[in-house]
């Protein structure tokens, strides 16, 4: 219980840390980029992600759930690792080209080139990220994230102030996985070797399938989202669009994304030790939603004076959508838990098959949705977390052997 509470200490400290220097650097950013540029960066950055989710392959999942991690093990999911990132490159590289000209704007296909550089550095950085959630190690986990935070703010705030627009946030991007890998190479388990192999691919591969279908579903959502709207409604509209979503996504990873990743390594202990799990899940989401609903609540009531304040009076467009995608992002906060009960009981197939099931009217509806206002976006983000939270909760509960009643109560 004390590894426990350290751990959850240390993860919100590394979020509150990390959202305070991300909220400091898109304060400034606000005036320094123009709603277009902030809105081509957006396009560019979301493309580059959804392609990029290809790149895990299910490596995480194995990494951090495998009872008996050995070298040859190790070995192989940074071989797998170093292939899907190394194809996925080559993808973001046609698709840019792709990309600069459904848009008409070459710069898009710019920020793609620059954004997926990362790509090329993320097969040591994720094992190495992966194995620390895996031991509980958060304190270098701060560390890393503290030191790549810095980096990124510093680099792209020197780069808007020269002029560089959207192209400074994606370089911002590259010099954050760059210093991280700088310090992953520092802390990296000596008991594994760094030759990558492809001996032990099959059961890597065999959660690659469903982990990669589940993430790409869970990745064209959002970035969905954007997509349509910088389509239908223009990169400016966008990057009000967007602006008001960083408000809510600085508190969602101030709270939501510092209680997930140990949950994520409870949850693993816990189904490597064998323990049953039907206690654990009602008890998760009565502490995710215990913190992060009276501040998401708090927030949706002081959206327009904190736009106005932080980001300036030419944001004042993003008041109405970001009130909205508050409340979707107290429901997404919920399925949020459920992608952790996925990978730490491997039970990506299963994830899959929900994923599958629900992406294809989510995009239906934020596709109809993007076409009117952008208060009407941002609705459309509701409709579409509901849709997504419902059947998954019930898969989640057959997984721990849990009952609606409990999760409820």
């Amino acid at each position: 219980m004390t590894s426990l509470h350290s751990a959850l200490l240390l993860s919100f400290l590394e979020r509150y840390t990390t959202t305070v220097i991300y909220a400091i650097s898109n304060v400034v950013l606000s005036r320094l980029l123009t709603p277009h540029e902030t809105g081509l960066f957006t396009v560019g950055f979301a493309l580059t992600v959804m392609i990029g989710t290809f790149r895990d392959f299910g490596v995480a999942t194995y990494v951090i759930q495998e009872p008996d991690l050995t070298d040859q093990k190790w070995r192989s999911a940074l071989g797998v690792s170093a292939i899907t990132s190394g194809s996925v490159f080559v993808a973001v590289i046609v698709a840019s080209i792709v990309a600069g000209r459904a848009y008409h704007d070459p710069d898009v296909t710019r920020v793609m080139l620059i954004s997926g550089l990362t790509l090329l550095l993320i097969p040591f950085n994720a094992l190495v990220l992966t194995w620390l959630r895996r031991e509980m190690r958060y304190g270098a986990l701060y560390k890393l994230s503290l030191a790549g935070a810095l980096t990124q703010t510093m680099i792209t705030v020197i780069l808007a102030w020269a002029g560089h627009g959207a192209m400074s946030m994606a370089w911002g991007s590259v010099a954050n996985s760059f210093i991280i890998l700088l310090g992953s190479i520092r802390l990296r388990p000596r008991q594994f070797g760094y030759r990558p192999s492809l001996q032990v691919w099959r059961p890597i591969a065999g959660l690659g399938v469903y982990s990669t279908i589940g993430n790409l579903c869970d990745t064209i959502t959002p970035n969905g989202a954007d997509l349509f709207i910088g389509r239908f409604a223009g990169l400016a509209a966008l990057g009000q669009f967007s602006k008001g979503a960083s408000l809510v996504v600085f508190v969602n990873q101030g709270m939501t994304s510092a209680i997930l990743p140990v949950i994520l390594s409870l949850f693993a202990q816990k189904r490597r030790a064998g323990e049953p799990l039907d206690a654990a899940l009602p008890r998760a989401l009565c502490l995710l939603t215990g913190l992060t609903w009276p501040a998401f609540a708090g927030l949706s009531v002081v959206t327009g004076p904190a736009i106005r304040l932080l980001f300036g009076p030419q944001w004042s467009p993003a008041i109405a959508p970001a009130s909205i995608v508050v409340f979707a992002a107290m429901i997404t906060s919920m399925t949020a838990v459920h992608a952790v009960v996925y990978q730490a009981t491997g039970a990506m197939r299963m994830r899959m098959i929900v994923q599958l099931a629900v992406t294809p009217a989510q995009l239906l509806i934020l596709f109809a949705a993007a076409h009117g206002t952008l208060v009407q976006a941002a609705l459309g983000t509701i409709v579409s977390a509901v849709v997504e939270y419902l059947p998954s909760q019930i898969m989640v509960n057959r997984i721990c052997a849990t009952s609606t009643k409990a999760v409820l109560a």
